[in-house]
């Protein structure tokens, strides 16, 4: 069980870094577009749906 954990712990991290970008310019680029997202329904219904 302690393996196991240790496993998720590492992948969780690793996700992580493949989530974060590094680039100061596509991390604003990437929250200006969730922002856009959040303020016009219509965009966020076609990104977001199920």
């Amino acid at each position: 069980m302690l393996k196991n954990g240790f496993a998720a712990v590492q992948a969780a991290t690793l996700y992580l870094r493949l989530a974060i970008p590094r680039s100061r310019t596509i991390r604003a680029a990437a929250r200006t577009f969730f922002r856009l997202c959040g303020a016009v329904p219509p965009l966020r219904r076609a990104v977001f749906e199920d």
